[in-house]
């Protein structure tokens, strides 16, 4: 058997591999199919939805996710003001939250203190699709939800 025929019969022998590990994956949510925004949000943000990054399911629950720039950061009132953007990067909303003193971030891989962020970083947030709040982690409790002290939508 030729170098063409043996490519060729590994390529078949791997297709019920790929197959079964693409069924493992299941399928991908989509921020447009599959999201209904609560009424609160829709109210607090009417010109969000584009900024949807992504759909994840966590314990029965769909969770999205939004990506923010932290524009400031006041250490002495533990406030990070945040813009969150669309995917093009232009801002949608503008949030300042106060985290609790405890709260961690996940970064480039790394948990890191909400004190210790600087302009210029770059955040992921989830929220629950029934309900407001932003939170670090799809499936956090209610506990960790972070407090908005104050927000500006971009009309």
């Amino acid at each position: 058997m030729n170098v063409y025929g043996k490519l060729v019969v590994l390529a078949l022998a791997a297709l019920p591999i790929a197959a079964m590990a693409a069924e493992g994956e299941g399928e991908q949510l989509s921020c447009i199919k599959d999201v209904a925004f609560s009424q609160e949000f829709l109210q607090r943000y009417p010109n969000a939805a584009p900024a949807c990054r992504e759909v994840k399911e966590q314990d029965g629950e769909k969770w999205i996710r939004f990506e923010s720039k932290v524009e400031k950061v006041n250490k002495s009132k533990n406030e990070l003001t945040l813009d969150f953007m669309n995917v093009r990067g232009d801002t949608l909303a503008t949030v300042v939250v106060k985290p609790k003193p405890d709260s961690r971030v996940t970064i480039n891989g790394k948990k890191k203190r909400y004190s210790t962020l600087r302009a210029g970083d770059k955040l992921s947030f989830w929220m629950p699709e029934k309900r407001f709040g932003f939170y670090s982690e799809p499936g956090a409790s209610k506990l960790n939800q972070l407090e908005v002290v104050s927000d500006s939508a971009k009309q």
